[in-house]
């Protein structure tokens, strides 16, 4: 009885072996359970990932610095001419959507080109969320236009909030770098006057615009 309880004992052994050799049982390593540190290094993994494909796809998209090097000339000037002429009051915001673009953007400029952006305030940042949103908006855009018009009117906050924040001391005359402050040559502007005659030769009609009451420039 014993020899046999030792064969049967012997012969279980070498199943079980065999089956662990073949992967049919699972190991202590297979059904370990994940702890707290396993959990959180895999999270950080993921957004480490996740980090690096937006830095990529940063890298394929439009930069300002690019923009900035074009040498650029108005092809819709007689468009903006007669938006400017007929569609932009003396003072005040405007009652349809192609001249108060019009005259937003130029309020820009001048603010830039004119002050060094002294004056920046909340209506300015207004101006560039405004002027992007309804050009970004616009169906006769492509995508590569709308992000480029995006790019530029971010760059012009950006240069206005830094000015603000130099002006109320938040940065020191050391920090201080005056090219971050204001754009001042005209090129930018030309390209985002230029999209609203092109939105104007698209559709001369005035499209309606409700005034703004928090704006008072």
């Amino acid at each position: 009885m014993n020899i046999k309880r030792k064969l049967s004992s012997i012969l279980t052994l070498a199943m079980l072996l065999s089956l662990t050799a073949c992967g049919s049982i699972p190991t202590s390593e297979d059904t370990a359970i994940p702890t707290k540190s396993a959990e959180a290094g895999e999270q950080q993994r993921q957004e480490a990932k996740k980090a690096e494909q937006e830095q990529q796809e940063s890298e394929k998209g439009i930069k300002i610095e690019d923009i900035m090097g074009e040498k650029y000339e108005q092809i819709y000037f007689e468009e903006c001419k007669f938006i400017w002429k007929n569609y932009v009051p003396k003072s005040g915001q405007a009652d349809n959507l192609q001249g108060e673009l019009l005259r937003e953007i130029e309020k820009l400029r001048y603010e830039a080109q004119n002050n060094g952006n002294i004056n920046w305030d909340g209506n300015f940042e207004y101006f560039c969320d405004f002027i992007s949103d309804t050009l970004c908006g616009q169906p006769i855009f492509s995508d590569e236009e709308k992000e480029k018009i995006s790019v530029i009117m971010k760059y012009f906050k950006e240069c206005g909030i830094y000015a603000f924040k130099f002006n109320n001391g938040e940065i020191s005359d050391e920090e201080f770098d005056v090219m971050k402050i204001a754009y001042t040559e005209d090129n930018l502007y030309d390209m985002i006057c230029d999209k609203i005659g092109q939105m104007y030769k698209n559709d001369p009609t005035p499209i309606p615009y409700e005034k703004n009451e928090k704006i008072y420039r």
